[in-house]
C-alpha cells in the first residue's frame, strides 16, 4: 500500500470534497481534487460515492475527454455582499432545504466518528 500524502482524515476529506463541490457549481475533475485532497483518485471516487449517498440525485458525474467530473447541482455560493434573508433564499432555491443539508452534515459527521 502506498504512504499516505497527507494526515488528514476521510472526514475532512469528504467535507473538503462537499465544499469544494458546493460552492464552485462548476465540474471538478477527479484528478483535480485529488490533487487538492492529496489523496488517490480512487479515494475521491469512493468521496463522491459517499457524497452520492447522502445528498442522492443533486451530485452529477460525467466523463469529458476520458476524463471524470463531479458536479453539485444547485450550488449555492457564498456571498459575503448579501445578507442572511438572501443567503436562505438562495438557499432554497437551489432546492437543499436548510433540514436536508443540517441533516447531510449530521450523517456524514456521524459516519466519520
Amino acid at each position: 500500500m502506498p504512504p499516505k500524502l497527507d494526515d488528514a482524515t476521510c472526514g475532512v476529506k469528504l467535507l473538503k470534497m462537499f465544499n469544494i463541490l458546493a460552492v464552485s457549481g462548476q465540474k471538478c475533475f477527479q484528478v483535480d481534487l485529488a490533487e487538492r485532497l492529496q489523496c488517490s483518485p480512487q479515494t475521491v471516487k469512493r468521496l463522491a460515492d459517499t457524497i452520492e449517498s447522502v445528498i442522492g440525485v443533486n451530485l452529477e458525474r460525467g466523463t469529458e475527454d476520458r476524463r471524470r467530473w463531479y458536479r453539485v447541482r444547485g450550488a449555492w455560493r457564498h456571498s459575503t455582499a448579501l445578507n442572511d434573508e438572501e443567503k436562505y433564499n438562495n438557499l432554497n432555491k437551489s432546492g437543499i432545504t436548510i433540514n436536508a443539508l443540517t441533516n447531510a452534515i449530521r450523517k456524514l459527521i456521524e459516519e466519520v466518528a
